[in-house]
C-alpha cells in the first residue's frame, strides 16, 4: 500500500513536532535543576496521578504530575526545585526526601536492586519481622556501585515508608 505525499509529510511534521516537544521539555527540567529555587513539597493523590503542593513567597502551589513510580504514600515530603516565572515545571526531586531523621528508624536492606525500570532502585527491608518492598530514584548521575554503603531509614509510625541513605 502506498503512502500519499501528503500523509508521508504528516508523519514526518508529527515526529519533529514530538522530537521538538522532548527536547524542550529536556531543556526545561535541566533549566529548573540547574538554576532554580528550592523548596520541600508534600504529596497527595491516588491512582496514576499525584498532586505536590508546595509554597512560595507564603502562597499554596501545587502541580499535578504523573505517579512517577509506585509504593508513594499520601504525605510524603520531598525537595522541589522552580523557576519563579515557570511554577508548572516545577520538578520533585524523588532522590532528595526530606524528613526528621527522629521520626525514622535504621535497618539494613536485605536485597538491593538495580532495575531498567524508573526508578532504578528498588530495596526490601525488615521491621518487626515483616517484609517490605520500596523503590527509589537515584540521583542523576550516580550508579548504585559507586556508593560504598547503604541503609534503609524507615518511619517508624508507619514502616511502608523507608529512605535508602548513602553512605559516602
Amino acid at each position: 500500500m502506498a503512502i500519499s505525499i501528503k500523509e508521508a509529510a504528516m508523519v514526518l511534521g508529527c515526529g519533529l513536532f514530538c522530537v521538538g516537544m522532548a527536547r524542550w521539555s529536556s531543556h526545561t527540567t535541566d533549566q529548573v535543576l540547574q538554576q532554580g529555587k528550592t523548596t520541600v513539597c508534600t504529596v497527595s493523590g491516588s491512582g496514576n496521578n499525584m498532586i505536590v503542593g508546595f509554597a512560595v513567597d507564603g502562597a499554596a502551589q501545587q502541580i499535578v504530575i504523573g505517579r512517577p513510580y509506585a509504593r508513594l504514600y499520601e504525605g510524603e515530603t520531598f525537595a522541589l526545585k522552580y523557576l519563579d516565572d515557570d511554577l508548572k515545571n516545577a520538578e520533585v526531586l524523588f532522590w532528595e526526601p526530606v524528613f526528621d531523621s527522629k521520626l525514622f528508624a535504621p535497618t539494613p536492606a536485605t536485597s538491593l536492586e538495580d532495575s531498567w525500570t524508573n526508578p532504578p532502585v528498588s530495596f526490601t527491608y525488615t521491621v518487626d519481622g515483616k517484609n517490605f518492598e520500596r523503590s527509589q530514584k537515584l540521583q542523576p548521575g550516580k550508579e548504585l556501585d559507586e556508593l560504598k554503603q547503604v541503609r534503609v531509614l524507615y518511619k517508624k509510625s508507619d514502616p511502608r515508608i523507608a529512605y535508602l541513605v548513602y553512605e559516602r
